[in-house]
């Protein structure tokens, strides 16, 4: 076989392989229904494009603020909210896909061609058989965006260990570091393996040195942060209760309304034991972990009698991450997927080390990874009419909410509209209250906090509704998916006269 043919195999297996990544992400992106986290990015980002309202200071938001900002970008360039925020996380788990292919088709330099391609493809199958990305990329909240981010900040730290003068490198991974924190503060714990390694570059031999990339990289971090230290300096009580007064609440007022769940680190465990861990895909990616990466680290550092900087990061990085994924209160399986990429890392990393101290083309480890592969893929039998339903855009799910704004809008012109789901209105281009943009989550713990606190903060609670509402009444109040929050909502449609149409099966509209 040629050269030029080889090349041109090989380009074809690429564009096939993440092209059939794309549709695969794509597919599940837009058949996947309403999910009331996605509600404060997408509002917040439309108020940032569309009012140039900024979090914490305008309006309650719980999370930390860089996704906001990229969604604004999206709304000044579209008028589809939601399908624009969800194709951009499809972007970033894309990318991330991506990146792990070429992490990979790195580790095994200098061996075989067919085995590079194999294994790098494999591991991208692992990621996408995996029952947690499925569940959780492509959607419109903040898990692909820091993800993608730490990836990226792997490659950069690794390529720097490996320069005589790592300064800038560090630099970069370090502000890498500090726009996944300043996505998703869960990721703060991820910046420790960063530093830890920082002390086993070879090519570091003086102190001078070694203060210089330390410098860098904490130089990066706070460049990376800017943007949530900008929000921080303007509003600082708020932004303190958007990021961590608020989670107190929000477990408080589960224990108040007697939810059954995980909410202690036994029960958490319990739940990543019973919920997680029972699903095979997740079971075989956590076996191959152990196996691959753990013990081939091992083995390596008993050889070498040091730690290199690239498996030590990688085994830092997965119980980090796996720490900040236990620390929201109550839990839920989404929060267990930021350490499946780089549990994948790790395996294609301990399978690169097992094949170099092979002598036969296919090894015994091989194997064991793609009948992993294999068993894992199982899994895309439920992805079949998810594919097949892309050739109707009538059933994505985006569209539909754009569809339901532009009834909701022509209902509305000029008022606004009170809803606990304000996705809805705003793809259509209805205007809601900034002060609803988080839908139900500060609405329901409203009555937790004082009257002076809610002032404070601009959450509006049950007992200021009617005053609110007089100062700048609604055109129209959107209810239907959250039937145990809406009931003040609806008492005040019925006080004021408004009627009552259905918008949808789920879906009821008043209107003035």
């Amino acid at each position: 076989m040629s050269v030029l043919l080889k090349r041109l195999l090989l380009y074809l297996t690429i564009a096939i392989l993440f092209g059939g990544s794309f549709l695969l992400i794509w597919g599940r992106a837009m058949q996947r229904g309403y999910n009331r986290d996605e509600n404060q990015f997408v509002a917040s980002g439309e108020l940032l494009a569309e009012q140039t309202l900024l979090p914490y200071r305008d309006y309650p938001y719980f999370h930390m603020p860089n996704l906001i900002f990229v969604y604004a970008l999206v709304d000044k360039v579209t008028d589809y909210s939601l399908l624009g925020a969800r194709a951009v996380s499809v972007v970033f788990s894309m990318a991330s896909i991506v990146l792990i292919f070429w992490i990979s088709y790195n580790f095994f330099r200098g061996q075989r061609l067919s085995i590079r391609m194999t294994a790098s493809a494999g591991g991208v199958i692992l990621l996408l058989a995996n029952p947690l990305f499925a569940y959780t990329s492509g959607l419109a909240w903040n898990h692909d965006l820091p993800i993608l981010l730490v990836l990226l900040a792997f490659s950069v730290h690794v390529h720097g260990s490996e320069r005589e003068n790592p300064a800038i490198w560090t630099l970069i991974s370090g502000g890498l570091i500090g726009l996944a924190i300043g996505t998703r503060l869960t990721f703060l714990l991820v910046a420790i393996p960063f530093f830890v390694t920082l002390f086993n570059f070879p090519g570091i031999i003086t102190p001078k040195a070694r203060l210089k990339t330390l410098l860098a990289f904490c130089l990066g971090m706070i460049l990376g942060l800017t943007p949530s230290l900008f929000l921080f300096a303007i509003a600082p009580r708020e932004f303190i209760f958007g990021n961590v007064t608020y989670a107190q609440l929000n477990t408080a007022f589960r224990e108040e309304t007697g939810f059954i769940g995980p909410m202690g680190l036994v029960e958490k465990m319990d739940h990543l034991r019973t919920k997680v861990l029972n699903q095979p895909g997740n079971l075989l990616l956590f076996l191959a972990m152990i196996f691959f990466a753990y013990t081939t680290s091992i083995v390596e550092y008993r050889k070498k009698r040091q730690a290199p900087v690239e498996p030590l990061l990688i085994l830092l990085i997965i119980p980090f991450l796996g720490i900040g994924a236990l620390l929201p209160t109550p839990t839920f399986n989404q929060y267990y997927f930021s350490p499946v990429p780089f549990a994948i890392v790790g395996i294609l990393y301990g399978l690169a080390r097992f094949n170099e101290l092979s002598s036969q083309r296919i090894t015994w480890p091989l194997v064991l990874f793609l009948q992993v592969v294999v068993l894992s893929s199982v899994y895309f039998i439920d992805d079949a009419p998810n594919i097949a339903r892309l050739g109707n855009p009538r059933s994505w799910y985006p569209l539909q909410v754009h569809r339901l704004g532009k009834e909701i809008q022509s209902a509305s012109p000029e008022a606004k509209v009170l809803t606990l789901t304000p996705i809805y209105p705003l793809d259509g281009g209805a205007e809601i209250y900034a002060e609803f943009a988080t839908g139900v989550f500060a609405w329901r713990t409203g009555h937790l906090l004082t009257a002076d606190q809610r002032q404070a903060f601009r959450v509006i609670s049950e007992d200021e509704l009617e005053e609110f509402l007089s100062k700048d009444p609604p055109g129209a109040i959107l209810v239907g998916l959250h039937p145990g929050q809406e009931g003040p909502l609806i008492d005040y449609a019925r006080q004021e006269g408004f009627k009552e149409s259905l918008l949808s099966e789920e879906l009821t509209l008043w209107v003035r």
